[in-house]
């Protein structure tokens, strides 16, 4: 797959104050299962296509060197946060926007893994990227996946309850974690999503 440079946020993780703003390497890539798209009809459109995804796999990686205390430098490369999840990619036919999801509480499979901070097991893992400015706007032949496009994206990676930081006790007030990025530019293929600058 390709990569992007992204800006990278740990939210309400108030104990990692170095990790507030970071240039990292994003990519992302994955495989739509053995079926066409589908047409979803919603009340006052019915043109709604859904295509599912799975084996979707992803990393934000640090570009440059992290120095969390005088002591404790995380070196560049390292896996700010990573993983892999199943999910659904949708939009409107014809339209220029369109979202990538995937949710525990919604039957998918989500999985994180930093080496910054510790998710718990059985903790509520979310995704959910918005893609923006779609060229070749949304559409299927019959019987077939949604064609190439290539869009901007943002969007959030959430676990509730909160990861925590290794060795350091965890408040018991931490509230769920979100990380976001910045705008990338997000390229779809028939058989293969991947993310491209």
């Amino acid at each position: 797959s390709n990569t992007a440079q992204v800006n990278f946020y740990f939210l309400n993780l108030p104990i990692l104050p170095g990790l507030g703003n970071i240039l990292a390497n994003w990519s992302l890539s994955g495989t739509v299962v053995n079926t066409p798209a589908a047409s979803i009809p919603i009340p006052g459109n019915p043109n709604y296509l859904n295509q599912q995804l799975i084996n979707v796999t992803f990393s934000f990686r640090n570009v440059h060197a992290v120095v969390l205390s005088p002591s404790v430098t995380i070196a560049a490369n390292s896996c700010l946060l990573c993983g892999s999840f199943s999910g659904n990619l949708g939009g409107f036919s014809g339209a220029s926007a369109a979202s990538i999801s995937g949710s525990t509480t919604q039957g998918s499979t989500v999985v994180f893994n930093s080496d910054f901070v510790t998710f718990q097991n059985g903790s509520n893992e979310d995704v959910a990227i918005n893609l923006t400015s779609v060229t070749n706007t949304l559409f299927r032949a019959s019987g077939k996946a949604l064609r190439s496009f290539k869009a901007s994206s943002s969007g959030t990676f959430s676990s509730d309850p909160a990861p925590f930081v290794p060795s350091v006790p965890e408040p018991a007030s931490w509230a769920l974690m979100i990380i976001g990025f910045g705008m990338v530019g997000v390229a779809s293929r028939r058989r293969k999503i991947t993310v491209a600058a």
